[in-house]
């Protein structure tokens, strides 16, 4: 993003759009306790055979969210430079801060209002956090073996196996009719089935 005011690269200072505080991840792989050289269905059957020697893995990724600007967009003083959304917005002096956050508010809008004609706002450099992300996938994994030698690797896959809604966009310009609202999220539950043919 450009800087609002050129000749005063102070007041720029503020948190990089990539600084994310806090994050989580874990991979995980986990052998059942079912077909050879395990506890359970050991013998061969059509038990073993379906149920037996499954594999799981997966990961867990929980981070907290990004920077954001509350900005104007198509303000004369930002346009008039050839620029358009560097003009940052006005503080009123509330807090931005909610204490229940929802997809139609996530921040108080009112703590931000327009800056003067021909002024440059006052508000910091990405004082605003994103939505964080809790994002799991998992998959289960067999290879079917045949007397010939042949085989089939069987896997199924999800991401966002829970299914837990991931918020992404924030509407941070001050002139439009959605500010502060929550407005996309990513995809939700996916589940994929492959198979591949050992010949």
């Amino acid at each position: 993003m450009l800087a609002q005011e050129p000749f005063d690269l102070r007041a720029e200072r503020g948190p990089s759009a990539f600084d994310i505080r806090h994050r989580f991840a874990i991979n995980y792989n986990v052998e059942l306790p079912f077909g050879t050289n395990k506890p359970f269905l050991t013998k061969e059957s059509i038990f073993k055979t379906f149920f037996g020697d499954w594999l799981i893995n997966g990961s867990w990724a929980i981070n907290s969210g990004s920077p954001l600007t509350a900005h104007v967009l198509g303000s004369y003083t930002d346009v008039n430079r050839g620029s358009n959304g560097s003009l940052r917005a006005e503080a009123t002096g509330l807090s931005a801060a909610l204490d229940h956050r929802s997809i139609s508010e996530w921040f108080n809008t009112a703590a931000f209002t327009l800056p003067p004609a021909g002024q440059f706002g006052n508000v910091g450099r990405n004082t605003l956090r994103g939505p964080g992300q809790i994002l799991g996938s998992l998959a289960i994994n067999k290879t079917f073996m045949f007397r010939d030698g042949r085989s089939v690797d069987v896997r199924i896959q999800s991401t966002n196996f829970l299914n837990t809604p991931q918020l992404r966009g924030v509407d941070t310009n001050v002139n439009s009719p959605s500010f502060g609202k929550i407005t996309s999220a990513a995809q939700m539950r996916r589940i994929q089935i492959f198979a591949r043919v050992n010949f």
